[in-house]
């Protein structure tokens, strides 16, 4: 996933970088390009218009996955803060919630001798994995990405449990 991400912000780099190479082509050597006969006015303009166009659409990519990247932080900032009160409502939980509580975070948890080995729900794995990222700090982040729609689950999930407690 991380390799991707990468691979696919060298590209829009490169791509931006041709259009504004192309840009500077046509600003510099416009009157050659006309005495030449090979582009008109209206084809300059147009030209000028397409590139212009193709760079701020590239650039507006860039601003979204910005946007979802700051969205998804968030999201797993709000997730642990929810984990954190639930530890509170845990406590002073019956039977029934705390069953609840449980099955929403782990989908599996077993007992081997003196040790407890758990499975957390897709919408937690992130949280649980975070300190054995494969590829240093950035990689969590990316990681991330690919599980929001179940962090935001998650969240939605905790947090009516943790007000049903209220």
């Amino acid at each position: 996933m991380e390799a991707k991400c990468l691979q696919e912000l060298e590209a829009n780099e490169r791509k931006k970088k041709r259009i504004r190479e192309d840009l500077a082509y046509l600003n510099t050597n416009r009157l050659t390009l006309l005495k030449t006969g090979a582009y008109t006015p209206e084809m300059i303009v147009s030209e000028e218009a397409r590139l212009g166009l193709e760079l701020s659409s590239l650039e507006d990519l860039e601003k979204a996955s910005d946007v979802a990247m700051q969205e998804t932080v968030r999201d797993a900032v709000k997730l642990s803060e929810l984990l954190r009160d639930v530890c509170f409502y845990y406590q002073n939980a019956n039977p029934q919630e705390k069953e609840a509580i449980t099955r929403e975070i782990f989908s599996e948890l077993t007992i081997q001798g003196e040790t407890l080995d758990y499975k957390c729900t897709r919408g937690f794995q992130p949280l649980a994995s975070r300190f054995v990222s494969q590829g240093g700090p950035k990689a969590w982040l990316s990681e991330l990405i690919a599980q929001r729609e179940y962090i935001a689950a998650s969240i939605h999930r905790l947090a009516s449990l943790v007000e049903n407690a209220d």
